[in-house]
Order: structure tokens, then C-alpha cells, then sequence
């Protein structure tokens, strides 16, 4: 089963400033690896742009394992993790 979700982190506009570091992320990243174990995905393939730390430290905080990075066309690089749902279990 090859199966993709994609998750868009809220811009700073709606997001709004004083609502940055407060867990929201760490916890909607939470709550898809649960929906995915649900489904019966085993490992969940999370990416970020290189020069996104707060997502990184937040895929990294949900157990996730970096892997070789990815380079786009454009040059932009792309850190790619893999982190285990839990549903092999």
C-alpha cells in the first residue's frame, strides 16, 4: 500500500506570532501518525525544507529517523525522516 498525506504547516499570518512554540505542531504531527496507524501505515515518510529547524525539531520530536536529504531542481533541499506509527506493533 503506497499511501500520501500532506500536511501544510499554517502560515505566520494565521497562525499568529504569540502562537509559535506552544506544542500545536508536535501535536498535529502526533495526531496524523495516529490516524496513519489506523489506516495500517507502518512508517511514515515526513519531510521539511532544510532551513525549516522548528519543523525539523518538531518531526525529530515525534521519533523521527533523518534519512539522506532530498535536493529539488531549484536547489531548495529537502530533509527527509522516517518515523515508525506504531501499528506493526
Amino acid at each position: 500500500m503506497n499511501s500520501q498525506v500532506f500536511l501544510k504547516e499554517p502560515s505566520a499570518e494565521l497562525q499568529g506570532q504569540s502562537e509559535r512554540r506552544k506544542g500545536y505542531a508536535r501535536e498535529l504531527l502526533k495526531q496524523a501518525l495516529v490516524k496513519a496507524r489506523g489506516l495500517g501505515i507502518d512508517l511514515a515518510l515526513v519531510v521539511c525544507d532544510a532551513v525549516n529547524t522548528a519543523s525539523e525539531r518538531t518531526i525529530r520530536g515525534n521519533g523521527g529517523r533523518q534519512i539522506e536529504d532530498f535536493v529539488e531542481p531549484d536547489g531548495n533541499v529537502i530533509r527527509r525522516f522516517w518515523i515508525e506509527t506504531g501499528s506493526g506493533q
